[in-house]
């Protein structure tokens, strides 16, 4: 009797092996040690006992009570294996709860209210960006801010050209000036990036958001308790400035211009970045991106104004750039008083016309 349960426990035994067999390909345990140990047994074939033989001799007990031991060995390392993927189990059960705990976490801190000053100072980031043509950036919620560092900050960013969107959750922001360049930086610092492609977390040094070209007097006029200005002013800012224009109309004009430069038929693929209004018919305070073929930015161009140029005589079409400097690689080169031109081959002016919807230059 003893010898038949024996043999039932070592087919249900096999039989759950078989189920953990693949998990446990991935965890080197005490019960794989022993396995190996009984290797060689399990290659040794026990004979039963046949009808014939005598139960009582000594040969058929040795065999007996070696299968036995065998049986036992079987049963004890399926027991092993078995309380093995129970712990890996157990441990993956608590990485998926702290998991839940930390996202959980971060929702409710995310619906905590603001104070009322902490709320005052987003309202004046959102104004200053909105100001600069950083229409898609906005900071949706901060904790507190102590020592001109935002903290517990939540930072959207949409992008109008390709309708993606991207989330960063930051424990400190910084907002750093350099007045001779109007270079904005925001240092995003314990926090981390979330794209449709997934969580980013940031680096050590931090994240790094850089605003190429912003009204640099109006930061640190409207939030003297963030912005970390370094440096000095080129030459004094205009009191006075051009009205400041709707973000639609603004967005709408250029989706306009980028429509006509992904027509054109240039080496370097341009794309305008930002402009802050429109005054007869120039475009103020622009700054234009170059991109190679592999999508790589190579050049830069920051104009106080940029219009569209068209020849109906020489039927050619130009972006128009004064006051401002070209960089490219390494180099920087101021803009002549004469202008800066760029050339649009494959446009005719009266497609040019019609895109800008009349707002041209003609010579």
């Amino acid at each position: 009797m003893r010898f038949a349960l024996l043999i039932l426990a070592v087919v249900v035994a096999a039989a759950a092996g078989w189920v953990f067999h693949g998990e446990m390909q991935r965890q080197r345990s005490r019960a794989d040690l022993l396995e190996e140990s009984l290797a060689a047994s399990r290659n040794v074939t026990i004979q039963v006992p046949g009808d014939g033989e005598d139960l009582g001799s000594d040969e058929v007990q040795q065999r007996l009570a070696e299968r036995v031991r065998f049986l036992e060995n079987e049963l004890q390392v399926t027991r092993d294996r078995a309380r093995d993927i129970s712990a890996f189990l157990e441990n993956s059960s608590k990485a998926l709860r702290a998991e839940r705990t930390r996202h959980n976490k971060e929702i409710w801190e995310a619906k905590q209210f603001m104070p009322e000053g902490v709320r005052q100072a987003l309202l004046a980031l959102n104004a200053c960006l909105r100001h600069d043509g950083q229409d898609g950036l906005r900071f949706m919620r901060a904790k507190s801010i102590k020592d001109s560092v935002l903290r517990g900050v939540e930072l959207l960013d949409h992008d109008l050209g390709t309708l993606r969107t991207t989330l960063y959750m930051a424990g400190e922001v910084t907002i750093h000036l350099d007045r001779a360049t109007s270079k904005l930086t925001m240092v995003l610092k314990d926090g981390f990036r979330r794209t449709v492609a997934g969580r980013y977390e940031f680096p050590t040094v931090g994240e790094k958001l850089v605003l190429p070209l912003v009204d640099g007097a109006l930061w640190e006029e409207r939030l003297p308790y963030l912005v970390q200005g370094e440096g000095a002013y080129p030459r004094p800012v205009a009191e006075v400035a051009e009205p400041e224009m709707a973000a639609s109309s603004r967005a709408s004009w250029r989706g306009r211009i980028n429509e006509l430069l992904r027509l054109s038929q240039t080496g370097t693929r341009y794309k305008i970045y930002r402009f802050r209004a429109l005054t007869d018919g120039h475009f103020v305070d622009a700054v234009l991106l170059g991109y190679n073929a592999a999508k790589v930015l190579t050049s830069s161009v920051e104009a106080g104004r940029l219009a569209v140029h068209v020849d109906d005589e020489q039927q050619t079409v130009e972006l128009h750039l004064q006051v401002g400097v070209v960089r490219k690689a390494a180099s920087e080169t101021a803009i002549p008083s004469s202008g800066y031109r760029i050339q649009l081959p494959g446009i005719k002016p009266e497609q040019a016309v019609k895109v800008m919807v009349g707002m041209v230059i003609r010579k």
